[in-house]
């Protein structure tokens, strides 16, 4: 989910329960699309002590159709990925 000004148009993500440009509250919240385009990535291979039992991943930047960036996991093969390809937002906890 993300936020979207009435007023401005802004749209946050992370949501914001004011708008950051015209200082408004009133804002709604809009359902984040559930495919966008990757931009970049890199593999993680030097992780702090926290992550250090988990093995390399990969983190990119995917462009939304809603108008914003995306960072996340990426859970594919790093040797697979291409700019611009097609990539589908999957949340889980």
């Amino acid at each position: 989910m993300y936020t979207q000004c009435k007023m401005c148009g802004g749209k946050y993500l992370p949501p914001q329960v004011d708008c950051p440009k015209c200082k408004t509250s009133d804002v709604e919240w809009r359902e984040v699309g559930a495919e966008g385009e990757l931009i970049t990535w890199t593999v993680i291979y030097a992780k702090s002590a926290g992550f250090s039992h988990h093995g390399d991943y990969v983190v990119g930047i995917v462009k939304m159709p809603d108008g914003f960036n995306v960072t996340a996991s990426i859970d594919a093969d790093p040797k697979a990925l291409k700019p611009g390809m097609k990539v589908r937002l999957v949340v889980d906890r």
